[in-house]
């Protein structure tokens, strides 16, 4: 089994997905509607991300309670690049216990990304206490 994408519901479909294009080299790989829906499928490298936008939907103004994860490499530069193009650091960047390099953002509808820099092999981790 992997995983097919990640979903999220946005306000402005296309400003969602401008975001993602300009800041994290998307592209788009389709458009449609499916009800009440629009939905836009961006695509980069391995990564799909969906994004939906529904006016039926109706969600919490606080947060959007998403949170996904992407493994990169050169995070200090895509940081660098993320900072140039206006986007402030939300935590971090942390060095976790098993060499993981991490950072979180918030994207345009407030949901939490986090870029993983991972610098030793999944099969190499051990465990470490809490």
């Amino acid at each position: 089994m992997k995983q097919h994408h990640a979903g999220i519901q946005v306000k402005n479909l296309f400003q969602s997905e401008l975001f993602y294009v300009r800041n994290f080299g998307f592209i788009r790989e389709t458009l449609f509607r499916l009800g009440s829906e629009k939905i836009i499928f961006l695509r980069k490298d391995d990564v799909r991300l969906e994004i939906i936008e529904d006016n039926e939907f109706i969600s919490c103004s606080c947060c959007s309670h998403t949170h996904f994860a992407w493994e990169v490499e050169g995070l200090d530069e895509l940081m660098a690049a993320l900072n140039e193009a206006g986007l402030q650091i939300e935590e971090g960047p942390f060095t976790l216990a098993n060499g993981w390099k991490t950072v979180f953002y918030l994207g345009p509808d407030q949901e939490l990304i986090e870029l993983v820099e991972a610098k030793v092999k999944d099969d190499k981790l051990t465990s470490f206490p809490l």
